[in-house]
């Protein structure tokens, strides 16, 4: 890495750091740093951020709750950070509903970024996997670093399974192989190698999740792979009876019990475990 970009991705890794936007509409919006000097330099070299969340992200908040954030991360990345012939600025642009719902949507918003003419020299805050996936073609024909916030579970999209299909996916925060490694981890201290995973298909965080997890365990954890069953079920619909069927099929093949649902399901799993004496220490749940 030469000595231009390397202050600009130490810049982007604060701003990374700080938080993400979610944006409301599909308008571009151009913002500057908040309390800024400008430079006095003759030649002042400005770099855009392209700053791309989507609008049903499970991952990042919502645009008015961390916008500061972002400004206050470029100010002081301009103010400390880099040389004064180097500004960041950001631009906005919402990805649409990418994550869940139309997921080329982030290619016909980001392609209409960039016929406008803006020049984006980083994207910074794709929080989905099937979002990061779907742009990074663009990205590769432009060279442009994604920084993912946190863009986790996008290697099981890919065909190899592997990080080495996106070495332009930078992704700071976390990724999915962090939780399959705490898992695994936990397995192999306790020695347990039986797995029930719960997978909620309602949302698709859950179901990439579960995914992901396999993934990690086929490669690094065959033991665990090969005594895992996965039990599928739409939250939405799940009923007393439904869940108690559930249990008590895990509670006869394993000791450790993965639900990969929302909190409020999660609270009535462990309420219907209660009530099948599963909470006396003999089992764990995780989730």
């Amino acid at each position: 890495m030469n000595c231009f970009f390397r202050p600009f991705f130490a810049a982007l890794s604060a701003i990374v750091f700080c938080g993400v936007v979610r944006g409301e509409s599909d308008s571009i919006v151009y913002t500057a740093p908040p309390f800024q000097t400008p430079s006095t330099a003759e030649n002042v070299t400005f770099l855009n951020l392209c700053i791309i969340p989507e609008d049903d992200s499970f991952y990042v908040s919502t645009y008015d709750r961390v916008a500061a954030a972002v400004d206050l991360a470029i100010a002081n990345a301009n103010s400390f950070i880099l040389p004064k012939a180097i500004r960041l600025r950001t631009v906005f642009q919402s990805t649409g509903s990418s994550c869940s719902q139309v997921q080329h949507t982030v290619v016909t918003n980001i392609l209409g970024l960039l016929r406008s003419g803006v020049t984006c020299h980083a994207y910074v805050g794709i929080g989905c996997a099937t979002s990061a996936v779907a742009m990074y073609g663009i990205a590769e024909q432009y060279n442009v670093p994604i920084f993912g916030c946190p863009a986790a579970g996008a290697s099981s999209l890919s065909l190899n399974a592997t990080a080495s299909r996106f070495p332009l996916l930078l992704r700071v925060p976390f990724s999915l192989s962090d939780i399959g490694l705490a898992f695994s981890t936990f397995f192999t201290r306790y020695n347990y190698s039986h797995l029930s995973v719960f997978r909620d298909d309602s949302n698709s965080f859950y179901s990439f999740t579960a995914k992901y997890i396999m993934n990690y365990f086929r490669n690094f954890h065959k033991r665990i792979y090969q005594h895992s069953l996965e039990t599928p079920f739409t939250g939405a619909d799940s009923t007393s009876q439904r869940r108690k069927a559930m249990l008590e099929e895990a509670k006869n093949r394993s000791r450790v019990i993965l639900l990969l649902t929302h909190a409020r399901l999660v609270r009535q799993f462990m309420i219907q475990a209660r009530s099948l004496g599963l909470t006396q220490g003999d089992y764990v749940s995780g989730s």
